[in-house]
């Protein structure tokens, strides 16, 4: 009887312990039920702040007590996490305040709607954007609703409208949705999703970075990334090589439009001088418009699925995809190219995918 008994409890044993499940075999989650979702504590708000990264403003907490969970937090950038906060982010810079922190950690979605977005100039020739790197990080969120103001006095557009003169830019892991980046058909030069206008800044990376659903519009130059975009290298001033990377980055269902310049997918205008390198890389244009009006040239095709027009840069795509769900024109004519046109002029280079393509 002593040995039946202890066979029988050993087997018992066995199942409880090789299948952590209960004697009776119960429906698990009476003994384990799923816990309460938890909130994600993202520290946006702090309280008995310290310290700010721009002191005079105190716009920007940077030491403080996070007020929903307690914890004391110090912060390595600025955190924007609401329409509000992203807004004043943009009269600072577009005002050349010193922000204190050139590390943007965006920590939410936002949607932009009833908040105008500013013209921002990072130049580096004027304090305080003193060779200053800018690195915004979205961290897989989305910005939705962003409307540029339109000021006819202003030459470019985009999330950031200019950058010049040895500033360094990088954007990563953000999306762009229903954005409106308009500029007046007479003035616009350079408007892009991101970036509007890049001349002689040490570079510029963009990497998983898209564009949806968008409506970007121009004078001259109109890219769903960027717009124009060229190194300097005047005599006795300079040089200063721009060099571009993009990379993992898309632009879907949004319409580009240009009268009388480049358009394109990725990019209106790619190098402008020859102090440009500009490297695309796994990246695609899907379900847009992309569309220039109005050219001089009478046979000028200034349109393409990625960029509207090579000049004396050098230009790289690696991978860089489009489809049939793309309408591309230039003057009514369809395109069915990466490129719409080659200004080489003895200098410059466009290699897709390992294939030098010549100028015709």
């Amino acid at each position: 009887m002593r040995k039946t008994l202890l066979i029988a409890f050993a087997i018992i044993l066995s199942f409880t312990a090789c299948t952590n499940r209960p004697v009776f075999w119960l429906p698990p989650e009476i003994f384990n039920p799923d816990p309460e979702p938890v909130e994600e504590c993202k520290h946006i708000n702090l309280t008995e702040i310290t310290e700010y990264f721009d002191q005079s403003s105190k716009h920007y907490p940077k030491t403080g007590i996070c007020a929903d969970c307690g914890e004391e937090i110090t912060r390595t950038s600025i955190e924007i996490g609401t329409a509000e906060d992203l807004a004043i982010l943009g009269d600072d810079l577009s005002e050349n305040n010193d922000i204190g922190c050139y590390t943007i950690s965006i920590i939410d979605d936002i949607d932009m709607t009833g908040n105008p977005w500013p013209y921002i100039d990072l130049d580096g020739s004027k304090e305080p954007y003193n060779k200053k790197e800018f690195v915004i990080n979205g961290n897989g969120h989305s910005i939705k609703n962003l409307s540029t103001v339109d000021k006819t006095s202003q030459k470019h557009r985009g999330f950031i409208a200019r950058i010049w003169s040895d500033v360094t830019l990088e954007i990563n892991n953000l999306t762009s949705i229903k954005a409106t980046v308009t500029a007046d058909s007479g003035s616009g030069n350079g408007v892009g999703g991101f970036v509007g206008y890049i001349e002689a800044t040490k570079s510029v990376k963009l990497d998983n970075c898209h564009i949806i659903d968008s409506i970007i519009s121009g004078g001259h130059w109109a890219g769903g990334i960027y717009g124009w975009a060229a190194g300097y290298d005047e005599e006795g001033d300079g040089p200063v090589h721009t060099y571009i990377n993009i990379s993992n980055c898309s632009v879907e269902k949004t319409q580009i439009t240009s009268t009388d310049a480049s358009v394109g997918g990725i990019m209106g205008h790619a190098g402008a001088n020859p102090a440009t390198t500009i490297t695309v890389s796994d990246s695609y244009v899907i379900g847009c418009k992309i569309i220039s009006t109005e050219n001089e040239e009478e046979d000028g095709i200034k349109a393409g699925h990625i960029l509207g027009t090579n000049g004396v840069g050098d230009t790289v795509l690696t991978n860089v995809t489009y489809d049939n769900t793309n309408t591309v024109k230039s003057n009514d004519r369809e395109v069915n190219k990466a490129y719409g046109r080659l200004r080489f002029t003895g200098e410059g280079s466009l290699t897709i995918d390992n294939d030098k393509i010549q100028e015709s």
